[in-house]
């Protein structure tokens, strides 16, 4: 895992989801309206249609707020260095437990996907986290984040899928962030991100 990338990731991608919380329909629609209506279009299929979501990942459990997530992940890449945790190719994911809207303080994890499960010592878990969620793949810069998760959270309130409802509590978390692309190595503009938002029967 190198640093300079994986918490440059975390960093970037914490900062903007704060925008997916707390912000009234009127502000949503306006920040809506950065994305093209070939993006709306895309985004309002994404709502209409959740898809299952299934993750592993070691992760670390943290309590923090967004302004020291690039330090949460150093310690977690740390941790998982002396634990000799494989790490080719990782792919950064940042997990919200709660809705971080007006709280200085807050519980997430940071931590990479896995594809098979191995083993760790504490504080380092191997989650699994299985529900039906809004899964939309953002391709772009990381500043694309807000304004299409303020546009995915507006839609599900205007036009919820039908026999669901956003998740509060339990298992699933608040939302999650899969950071797929190095921005080392890909260009902003084709950088790919998955922003996942749990829904509930």
């Amino acid at each position: 895992m190198k640093r300079s990338s994986l918490c440059k990731n975390f960093l970037l991608a914490g900062v903007l989801i704060i925008g997916l919380a707390g912000v009234s329909a009127s502000t949503q629609l306006a920040r809506a309206q950065e994305l093209s209506a070939k993006e709306m279009q895309a985004i309002r299929a994404s709502v209409a249609r959740p898809a299952p979501a299934t993750l592993w990942a070691v992760t670390q459990d943290v309590e923090g707020n967004f302004d020291n997530v690039d330090a949460l992940m150093a310690k977690f890449e740390a941790e998982a260095k002396a634990q000799g945790i494989p790490n080719a190719n990782p792919t950064g994911i940042l997990i919200l437990y709660e809705d971080p809207t007006g709280k200085s303080s807050f519980r997430m994890a940071v931590g990479i996907t896995i594809s098979r499960k191995v083993d760790v010592k504490e504080p380092l878990k191997v989650r699994q986290w299985s529900f039906p969620a809004v899964r939309h793949t953002v391709v772009g810069p990381y500043q694309k984040l807000d304004p299409v998760g303020r546009a995915v959270l507006t839609s599900l309130r205007e036009k919820p899928p039908k026999t669901t409802r956003m998740a509060a509590g339990g298992e699933a978390p608040f939302a999650a962030l899969r950071l797929i692309s190095d921005p080392k190595r890909v260009k902003p503009e084709m950088l790919r991100t998955e922003l996942i938002v749990p829904v509930k029967q």
